[in-house]
This record gives C-alpha cells, structure tokens and sequence, in this order.
C-alpha cells in the first residue's frame, strides 16, 4: 500500500477508447459493504475479499472500474457511499490509498480524508 501518485487523465488504449483503471473500496462492516454495493448497482462492482495488505475492518470489499480517480470519486459521491470505507487504485506494485472525504449532504473533497 503506497501514498504515491494518483491516477488522472484518460490515458486512451488502443482502440481510442479510455483506459478505465481498477479501484478497490474497503469498508470497516459488511453491512456497509452490502449497502454500498446496492446503491453502486449500475457501476457494476464486485464484491471481494480485502485484499491482505489493506487494512480494513471487515474482510469484505467492492471492486469496480472508472476512468480516474475523480471519476472514481464522483461515482462514490453520486450514491453517496464512502462513509467507513476507504478508496484503493489497484496498480501493478499494490494499491495505493486515496484521500476521499464524504460529509453528510453529499459534499466530497478529494485529498483529504478528513482525518486532518
């Protein structure tokens, strides 16, 4: 798990479309896991394991796709989850934790996780 450089941009694949990047949200219940997996029905998350190296308080995670990390966090700010979780970019050397704030009244802040 790393702090290092986020992913922006819409780096483009061969075929002209957008490359879309892999995130992992992290929940501290699975009550909350369940419910954000409903309210994200339409982006077509996964439902898997906590990876080992992210701390989380339940082994339940959801996995799912967006172009970048503002896409990302405008699709967890939309359906209005992110409360108790945390936001991973999967990448080839692990994940790398994302600052996301979400503040009642579907305000969300991004570098910052409201912890400062």
């Amino acid at each position: 798990m790393s702090d290092g450089p986020h992913h922006t941009g819409n780096a483009l694949n061969d075929s002209g479309t957008a490359h879309e990047s892999t995130y992992v949200l992290a929940f501290e219940s699975t009550h909350a896991a369940l419910a954000a997996q409903k309210k994200l029905a339409s982006f077509n998350p996964h439902i898997i394991p906590t990876p080992s190296n992210i701390a989380a308080g339940c082994g339940m995670s959801l996995k799912f796709s967006a172009t970048d990390d503002e896409h990302a966090m405008g699709i967890l700010c939309q359906a209005d989850v992110g409360r108790g979780a945390a936001l991973y970019l999967s990448g080839e050397d692990g994940y790398s934790y994302l600052p996301y704030a979400h503040a009642s009244g579907g305000s969300c802040r991004y570098g910052s996780d409201g912890r400062n």
